[in-house]
C-alpha cells in the first residue's frame, strides 16, 4: 500500500546531494564525538547509533522542514549535530532515537519494502511521518529541526529575514520586504479595483 500525500518533488540538485549522504554523515557523526561513532562500553547510545540510523536522521529533519531550493544542506547538518551531542550524553534520547527509528523503519519496510532513507518519493516519506507524527520521536526531531532553522541567525538570509530591527531603528528606514523567495502580491490598484474603489 503507497501513501501519496502531494506533488512536491525532489529537485535534481537535491537527489545530488542526498546520494552523498553518507560522506556528509561521516561528517557529521566526526565533528560530534568519538564515542558516538566507535563506541564505548559507558555510552548507551554508541552501542544503539549506527551510519545507516544516522543517515537516516539527516533525511527526516531534511524531510519534517524541506526547503530543498534555497536551504543550504550545513543547515541541516548543524540540526543533526545538535540532536547527536544531546544523544551521546542523555540515555533517554538514545533510546528514544534508536526506538523512533527502529518503529519508523519497521514501518517504511512494510509499506514500501525498504528503509526510510532509501524510499525514493519525497509524498511517501512525508506520507510515513504524518503517521507517527504524535510520537515523541517525531516531535523530538520537529522542534530540533524547527528551532535550528527558524532560530539560526545563519539561516535568516536564506528566507530574506534581517533579523531584530530595533536596535538599528526599526524597519521603517531598512526596508521591510526584502524576502524574494515570497511571490509578490496584488498591486494597490489590482486590489482597490477587486473590492470595487
Amino acid at each position: 500500500m503507497d501513501f501519496e500525500t502531494n506533488n512536491l518533488k525532489t529537485p535534481k540538485a537535491q537527489k545530488v546531494q542526498l546520494s552523498r549522504r553518507s560522506f556528509l554523515v561521516k561528517s557529521i557523526l566526526a565533528g560530534v564525538s568519538a564515542t558516538a561513532v566507535v563506541g564505548t562500553a559507558g555510552n548507551a547510545f554508541a552501542a544503539t547509533l549506527n551510519e545507516d540510523q544516522a543517515i537516516t536522521l539527516l533525511q527526516i529533519v531534511q524531510d519534517i522542514f524541506p526547503h530543498p531550493d534555497f536551504l543550504p544542506l550545513s543547515i541541516y547538518q548543524d540540526v543533526l549535530t545538535g540532536v547527536l551531542t544531546e544523544a551521546d550524553t542523555s540515555e533517554e534520547t538514545a533510546k528514544l532515537l534508536s526506538d523512533g527509528l527502529q518503529d519508523l523503519n519497521a514501518r517504511s519496510a512494510d509499506l514500501h519494502g525498504t528503509a526510510y532513507a532509501d524510499v525514493d518519493a519525497y509524498v511517501k516519506r512525508e506520507a510515513l511521518l504524518r503517521i507517527i507524527q504524535d510520537s515523541d520521536f517525531f516531535q523530538k526531531l520537529r522542534w530540533a529541526t524547527w528551532s535550528g532553522i527558524y532560530i539560526n541567525p545563519e539561516a535568516w538570509p536564506q528566507f530574506g529575514y534581517e533579523g531584530s530591527s530595533w536596535e538599528e531603528g526599526g524597519y521603517i528606514d531598512r526596508g521591510y520586504s526584502d524576502a524574494t523567495w515570497i511571490p509578490p502580491g496584488p498591486t494597490l490598484e489590482e486590489r482597490l479595483k477587486a473590492v470595487g474603489r
